[in-house]
């Protein structure tokens, strides 16, 4: 009887060992500890993602990843100034912790995105 118990325990023990915890992180993310919105970041389920930020409306767009506990956003920007002959491309790799419902900065700790339900 003892013996079943043992192998119940060790075969409940490894098939919790053996699940990965999925994060979660398509959704809406933004600076709301501000008055007035500053930075909205729209992740998309298909590893795609929109960066927008206010007052300008300038927007970012780009491909996601995880890896670990890290989100990785590989952006490219393209800012047109007058019209299509005026703009800017460049590239951006932005890396966020995940914590819970918020994403940290990397490079600044004290910023963070707040995930809105």
């Amino acid at each position: 009887m003892n013996r079943n118990k043992v192998f119940t325990f060790l075969g409940l023990l490894l098939v919790l060992i053996g699940c990965k915890s999925q994060i979660e992180v398509p959704g809406k993310y933004g600076d709301f500890n501000a008055f007035e919105p500053i930075f909205r970041l729209y992740i998309q389920k298909n590893n795609r993602f929109v960066e927008v930020y206010f007052p300008a409306v300038e927007k970012i767009t780009g491909k996601w990843s995880v890896k670990g506990d890290s989100l990785i956003l590989d952006s490219e920007y393209k800012s047109t100034l007058e019209n299509e002959k005026d703009s800017v491309v460049y590239n951006e790799k932005q890396i966020y912790i995940i914590q819970k419902n918020k994403l940290i900065n990397l490079k600044n700790k004290n910023f963070y995105l707040k995930r809105k339900k």
